[in-house]
């Protein structure tokens, strides 16, 4: 009776073991994980989530499909003014994140975006834009616009 008892107990146990998924499997599965959050927290209220779904998104390099996402993710840049250079709130630091995804993905963005981001935080906004080799292009695109 205990050795029927036992082997029940284990075929239980077994039949409960995850099945091992091959590794393609999980890449793809990790894949769709981290766009469905990117998709997810780059609408969040929260500063903290969206700027971890702009690292998301800068990593995998999938800054042009979520190139609308991420413009809408920075806000109202209206009632921005000039920086003393300090990124002193949540916010400031989430449109830093945001920042280095657009601008490392060469992602275009309107004239008013540029302008505004570039008032309130010059020195970080030349300073990634060096840091990426991008100062050339943005200012050649900006003279062209």
């Amino acid at each position: 009776m205990r050795l029927l008892l036992a082997c029940c107990c284990a075929s239980a146990l077994r039949a409960q073991a995850p099945a091992e998924i091959d590794p393609g499997q999980q890449v793809v599965l990790a894949e769709r994980t981290a766009s469905e959050l990117a998709r997810q927290w780059i609408n969040d209220p929260r500063p903290l989530y969206k700027a971890w779904a702009a690292e998301i998104i800068r990593q995998h390099e999938w800054q042009p499909s979520f190139r609308a996402e991420l413009i809408a993710a920075l806000g109202d840049l209206s009632h921005l003014e000039a920086s003393s250079g300090v990124i002193g709130t949540d916010e400031d630091r989430m449109r830093m994140v945001i920042l280095d995804a657009l601008i490392q993905g060469r992602v275009r963005v309107a004239r008013n975006i540029s302008e505004a981001l570039l008032i309130r935080y010059p020195a970080q906004v030349v300073g990634r834009l060096v840091e990426k080799n991008a100062l050339l292009e943005a200012i050649r695109r900006h003279v062209e616009l």
